[in-house]
């Protein structure tokens, strides 16, 4: 065993020549004097058992630990950089994070408590925007995103509250790393259907919100047409902009600045912009003309005044929808909606004769079943009767969109509205057997029970099913309490609505340990859902033995 003193000795002259301040002191000299004399000491014979008791004794006080949380007391250089995490890729979707030898990071995100300085944001003094700028009632960043679900969530701050709302018309760019996903061009046609070059365009609607700070929402994507031929979902990441809304007229006005002109709009009620919508607008006014306004070049326009140095009256017809909804935007299976619509110019005249014809489009989130409905709604007239059997699959958790369009004009007019279904009829749960018919013996009872979900005679259980973000639960009400809360339901081909019900010594006891003394058990379906952004339910029992 090494002697103590002698442990003690090279102890201080390590220590000395590890806390050495000059530059120049721990010369080669010095520091081979004191590697010869620690070989000198451990050429007495020294054993793995003292190694290791040396190691354990004073290894805490040199080494950084591998497999401990430790504390260095000075700086540790890492000359190759420093990995987080066991494994590390990097990009868009990487995992892990990185601090290379040359001080360049990466990593999934940072958070500073006070300054970020950084010399492209403290040098420079010129602002540079390639894209749009808004103001406007709402919109946000885009912390995640379940495009199965069509769910989004904010990226909100402490105590802040998200700037969204039911039936906003949303709008973002992103850069996809799928290069065919983004736009070849920047377009922008004045109606508000618009490209930037390297990304694609994203709308949406909001047709949920939840939490109590408005985290999250549920959104359907705008429609595809020959404007919007390919409809994309938000990314995590995204700003959007809320730019109108059809049903809240304090969400309708916005304004936004592009590199040739500055707008104001008012009345936004649909995705695209018509000259109703557009309230003021300075600089390049040449996009007015698709609107059926005739101006040009660089000048103002508020409502019906052009000024270039003087001012000047010019025609412009201000053509727009005036709608009027009977039932204030409510159906029923007793009660339909019918909607009268005029049109009028500026000076609140009648402007039908601009145009051939009107046809009506419905969002309702399903595509290929909207398809159907528009074909057979190209043509219509004033006044429209709209029915339950109009609100499309997806009637009982959303408000459905529709947007009347104009026809065969020098111009093209548009207002969107939204119907909803009241629950003068509300849901109900009906049970049919689909195997056993419900055989009951006194000891014995095999039954396939089938849960409907029931809209007054319909049977919409399979729009219910289609559905990600419906619950069918099911319950047992035996008199065995404890039992009853352990029961799990066992389903049919994994269909959550269709569940075999079997009791017997022999197999399982799905009626519980009571079945014998009442001959007697209750089975339920739930099942919850959400409408209007507030969950609802519909609960139905069947009692299989005495009744």
């Amino acid at each position: 065993m090494l002697d103590q003193e002698l442990i003690q000795r090279l102890l201080a002259k390590a220590s000395v020549v590890a806390n050495e301040t000059e530059d120049s002191a721990n010369d080669a000299n010095r520091i081979g004097t004191l590697f010869a004399d620690i070989v000198r000491a451990l050429d007495m014979s020294v054993t793995e058992e003292d190694i290791a008791q040396l190691i354990e004794q004073y290894g805490s006080e040199l080494f950084l630990s591998k497999v401990n949380p430790d504390t260095a007391a000075g700086r540790i250089a890492m000359s190759d950089g420093l990995q987080l995490g066991a494994t590390f890729a990097g990009g868009m979707t990487g995992h892990g994070g990185l601090l290379d030898g040359n001080g360049r990071g990466e990593m999934r995100s940072l958070r500073l408590w006070e300054w970020l300085e950084v010399p492209e944001l403290r040098y420079n003094r010129t602002r540079v925007i390639v894209g749009d700028e808004w103001q406007s009632p709402g919109g946000g960043i885009i912390e995640s995103v379940d495009t199965s679900t069509q769910t989004l969530t904010l990226k909100l701050e402490e105590g802040e509250i998200g700037l969204i709302d039911v039936d906003d018309l949303c709008m973002g760019y992103w850069h996809s790393t799928q290069a065919a996903d983004n736009a070849a061009d920047n377009f922008d046609d004045g109606r508000n259907n618009r490209r930037v070059a390297g990304f694609y365009t994203c709308y949406f609607r909001i047709v949920s919100v939840a939490g109590s700070n408005n985290a999250t929402a549920e959104y359907v994507l705008r429609g595809t047409s020959d404007a919007y031929p390919v409809a994309m979902h938000p990314a995590a990441g995204m700003h959007f902009v809320v730019f109108g809304n059809p049903t809240n007229t304090d969400r309708q006005t916005s304004a936004y600045r592009t590199r040739t002109y500055t707008r104001y709009v008012r009345h936004v009620t649909t995705w695209e912009f018509s000259a109703s919508n557009i309230a003021m607008q300075f600089g390049d006014l040449s996009n007015l003309n698709v609107l059926g306004i005739d101006v040009t070049g660089y000048s103002a326009y508020l409502d019906n005044i052009y000024m270039r140095g003087h001012i000047e009256q010019v025609d412009v017809s201000g053509l727009h929808f005036e709608l009027t909804l009977l039932n204030s935007g409510w159906v029923s299976s007793l009660m339909d909606e019918v909607v009268t619509f005029n049109v009028l110019d500026g000076m609140g005249r009648d402007g039908s004769g601009n145009f051939t014809g009107y046809k009506l489009v419905r969002e309702s989130g399903d595509d290929a079943d909207d398809a159907v409905w528009n074909a057979a709604h190209t043509s219509v007239t004033s006044p429209i009767t709209l029915r339950l059997a109009d609100m499309g699959l997806n009637w009982f958790t959303r408000r459905t969109l529709f947007t009347l369009h104009s026809v065969g004009g020098a111009e093209t007019i548009s207002k969107a509205f939204t119907i909803g279904v009241r629950d003068e009829i509300a849901l109900s749960i009906a049970f049919e057997s689909i195997a056993g018919g419900a055989i009951v013996w006194a000891d014995d009872v095999y039954a396939v029970v089938r849960g409907c979900v029931m809209f007054g005679q319909e049977d919409v259980t399979e729009t219910f099913l289609a559905r990600t973000d419906t619950t069918f639960m099911w319950w047992r009400n035996s008199g065995a309490t404890a039992e009853d809360a352990l029961w799990t339901p066992t389903l049919v081909r994994n269909q959550p609505n269709v569940i075999e019900i079997r009791h017997s010594a022999a197999t399982r006891q799905d009626c519980s340990s009571l079945w014998l003394q009442n001959l007697r058990c209750e089975f339920g379906l739930t099942v919850a859902y959400t409408e209007d952004g507030r969950p609802r339910q519909a609960q139905g029992s069947l009692t299989i033995g005495n009744t």
